[in-house]
């Protein structure tokens, strides 16, 4: 998918898995690129939980998705209003540096990107530049919410949260269980973010033989 505008879509009814597009990659040879494209007021239905205002993804048998140079801008959802993604079984999600989340709003968990990482090998990967911006979320992780499990990795390298507010972990909120893996954040900058209760810039629970 490249070269491409969604804007002013609303996806209505009953479940979880919403978005705009909802992809799920795992056959043997299995591969999703999103590029260029902008994601602009794109809505989940908020009494059904919905998960991913533009994007609901799942990637697995380590397949990739990689998303280049896209906005998410103005997406709403109860998890994940730009991206909701569940990453298992060694998949791999690449969100680069040039993609941008503007005024997302989120009702649960992570209003511009929620992440799932579970098993081993499996891998979310946030590169140099990607920016939160006024991100919002009424429950837990303003910009970004991250729950890695069972040998799960996020590797967050140089990601910028700007103005992004929940009530707790205002930029990230992060969950850690059953885990030997490292989770890695590398030059993150918080700038003017907010929390209510706990973690203005980052809320982490981390459980067992594992860090951060």
């Amino acid at each position: 998918i490249s070269n491409s505008y969604f804007e002013n879509i609303t996806r209505t009814g009953n479940g979880l898995n919403q978005g705009v597009i909802q992809a799920f990659i795992s056959s043997s040879t299995g591969i999703l690129e999103i590029i260029n494209t902008n994601f602009i007021d794109c809505k989940g239905d908020i009494p059904s939980h919905s998960q991913g205002g533009a994007l609901n993804l799942a990637v697995s048998g380590n397949r990739q998705i990689s998303i280049q140079k896209c906005k998410f801008q103005s997406c709403l959802a109860f998890d994940g209003a730009g991206i909701c993604a569940v990453i298992s079984t060694g998949g791999q999600l690449t969100v680069d540096g040039e993609c941008q989340f503007i005024d997302c709003q989120g009702y649960g968990f992570g209003s511009g990107l929620y992440a799932t990482v579970q098993s081993t090998n499996s891998q979310l990967i946030l590169n140099d530049g990607l920016s939160f911006e006024r991100c919002i979320c009424e429950r837990q992780g303003g910009g970004l919410y991250i729950s890695s499990t069972y040998q799960g990795a996020a590797y967050v390298n140089k990601v910028t949260f700007d103005s992004c507010k929940s009530p707790e972990g205002g930029g990230i909120d992060l969950y850690s269980s059953y885990n030997t893996i490292k989770q890695s954040f590398i030059g993150t900058q918080f700038i003017s973010c907010n929390a209510s209760k706990s973690g203005g810039g980052i809320y982490a629970i981390i459980n067992g033989d594992n860090s951060a």
